[in-house]
């Protein structure tokens, strides 16, 4: 069994929702971009974690051996009668985690579940979690964008805010 292989199955026990073609695409990019010492990678809506950790493998992988960062911006909420909430739970149950999900004032907290699989990741300072709403995320200072993966609702407005606050910064 090669190293992506097991990449991917360690990802597949991560519970969300991007494809294992979709895993091998973000591996396989991070793993080779030219990186150099300011530059950042982002990612939009991480939920569980699963593209995280995709993208994080790709960086421990990548070549150029500099210690860049990955910012995961995520709500890391949704509402408790919302839509989204039955997929929180849905999955929290795949890996028995629903004792990680925090529910108070209407609203479902997920972070814990998040940390739990991505914590070594957090704890070696590899990932900086951003746990805001989109309207209060601004671009790490002093820092270019090397890459940018955006996997949350692709409502105009959502996109507008990204494309006006985050892509001024990113590398050509």
């Amino acid at each position: 069994m090669d190293n992506v292989t097991k990449i991917i199955e360690k990802a597949n026990s991560i519970p969300g929702m991007i494809e294992i073609v979709e895993q091998k695409n973000l591996f396989d990019i991070v793993s080779n971009l030219n990186l150099e010492k300011e530059d950042c990678l982002i990612e939009f809506g991480t939920f569980f974690g699963r593209s995280t950790y995709c993208i994080s493998e790709g960086l421990v992988s990548n070549s150029s051996k500099i210690k860049n960062k990955i910012y995961a911006y995520d709500s890391f909420s949704c509402e408790e009668n919302g839509t989204f909430s039955k997929y929180v739970f849905e999955h929290a149950k795949i890996n028995n985690y629903i004792n990680l999900i925090k529910t108070k004032n209407g609203m479902v907290d997920f972070y814990d579940v998040f940390y739990n699989y991505l914590k070594n990741y957090i704890l070696c300072d590899l990932i900086q979690p951003m746990k805001l709403q989109l309207h209060n995320s601004k671009p790490p200072p002093n820092s270019k964008i090397a890459f940018m993966h955006i996997d949350s609702p692709k409502f105009y407005d959502e996109l507008k805010f990204i494309f006006q606050n985050f892509f001024p910064y990113m590398k050509i």
